[in-house]
């Protein structure tokens, strides 16, 4: 036998033998049809607490339906959300359908996209909703001009306005002293409350209020009551 020939066997044997041993070795199954979908609901929601809402949202809750499913339903996994996005009308609806789940809440920055394609009293209307929420942070949302919603948030303990300019000084104030569960308060950057007359307002509530611990104010140190 020639050495062409020879060579030419010796190359279809390997590639048969190759063949029979990649038969022989069953692929990993990735899909999502496999153990980590069939773990029960209540250790994928344990798994799920370690991702961010929008995390879940725009990436597990891809995955499948299940996880989908999971993802926009179960109210552990909506207990937080820190967002600085400029939400649009509709995208702002549908997380304010969990309004009752969030402990901890912030939409920074101005939202303009929904205050100037909404009406009036719009963004305020839904945080009247947000009645288990404990921290609020609003800081730099300009879109908020009304704070009539603090009296329907009876578990309030922190609250951050740094930077909302558009909040009328004694609308400010008139529903600071209704928020009986306020502990911390963030204020700076107001500047409508650059006047003496409204930080002592401000300082005289604070001093009224037995439960207050923290307050951030313009031109002042931190204030802390013992």
């Amino acid at each position: 036998m020639d050495e062409p020939t020879e060579l030419l066997e010796r190359d279809e044997v390997e590639a048969k033998t190759n063949s029979n041993v990649c038969q022989d070795v069953k692929k990993p199954d990735f899909t999502t049809s496999s153990w980590l979908e069939n773990l029960p609901t209540e250790i994928l929601i344990k798994i799920f607490k370690y991702q961010r809402i929008q995390e879940n949202i725009l990436g597990i809750g891809l995955v499948c339906r299940r996880f989908h499913l999971i993802t926009a339903t179960y109210p552990e996994l909506w207990s937080t959300l820190e967002s600085s996005a400029e939400f649009s009308v509709e995208s702002f609806k549908h997380i304010m359908t969990h309004a009752r789940d969030f402990k901890v809440l912030a939409l920074k920055f101005s939202q303009k996209p929904v205050r100037y394609n909404s009406p009036e009293g719009f963004i305020e209307g839904y945080l009247s909703l947000c009645i288990n929420i404990e921290e609020l942070d609003l800081c730099y949302n300009t879109s908020i001009v009304d704070l009539t919603f603090l009296q329907s948030l009876p578990n309030l303990k922190k609250l951050t306005l740094e930077g909302c300019t558009s909040i009328d000084p004694q609308n400010m104030l008139n529903n600071l002293k209704e928020s009986k569960t306020l502990r911390v308060l963030d204020v700076s950057s107001c500047l409508q409350l650059d006047g003496e007359q409204h930080k002592q307002a401000l300082l005289k509530y604070v001093g009224c209020c037995h439960v207050f611990r923290y307050l951030k104010l313009n031109g002042a140190a931190e204030f802390l009551q013992n």
